[in-house]
């Protein structure tokens, strides 16, 4: 269970979160239980005692911040089921690495909100599956609104700790430079 004090702030099934002696932190949520890096997943975390969310963040085609754990959203969304975005499965390069997808700076929010989330690794997360397609791609804004709204964890507060994905696209993906990528934002809570 997350949350403040002596239990454990780690997911048991990804791992994430600092230790017990921090503030319990959501990570991407609760992705042992539900579908990652969704509303659905950082609200179970907020009930379930985590006193922050981490969500991480990518930039639309138009500028909004939205929480996916990185900008290839093929395995994470049902993008592949939309013959209206066939034409956007590109190869990029990340971290060095040549990776054909579909990316979230190809898309803008009203695109992308046309897609639902799924669990990425069905094999490991079997339970998560029944979830697939009933929840969006929610925006940052979306993810400060559900947490400065949930004071639900044993310590009585609650924000997200925001921050850009790990991964990098090269700079000739043309890919809009974000208010994070920019460093013009503050974590809430």
């Amino acid at each position: 269970m997350f949350g403040a004090g002596p239990r454990s702030t780690r997911c048991p099934s990804c791992g994430r979160g600092p230790g017990p002696e921090a503030a319990g932190v959501g990570g991407v949520g609760r992705c042992d239980r539900r579908v990652k890096v969704t509303l659905a997943s950082y609200e179970l975390a907020a009930r379930m005692g985590a006193d922050y969310v981490e969500p991480d963040l990518v930039s639309t085609k138009d500028g909004v911040l939205v929480a996916r754990h990185e900008n290839e959203i093929g395995g994470t969304t049902d993008v592949a089921a939309h013959p209206e975005f066939a034409g956007r499965r590109t190869t990029r390069t990340i971290d060095g690495a040549a990776v054909t997808g579909w990316f979230t700076e190809d898309f803008t929010l009203a695109e992308l909100k046309t897609l639902r989330a799924k669990e990425r690794l069905p094999a490991v997360r079997q339970r998560n599956t029944i979830y697939d397609g009933l929840f969006e791609v929610p925006t940052f804004q979306e993810v400060i609104d559900l947490t400065n709204g949930s004071r639900a964890s044993s310590a009585g507060r609650s924000g997200s700790i925001p921050r850009r994905s790990p991964r990098r696209t090269s700079a000739r993906s043309g890919c809009r430079s974000s208010p994070l990528s920019s460093g013009h934002w503050t974590a809430t809570g």
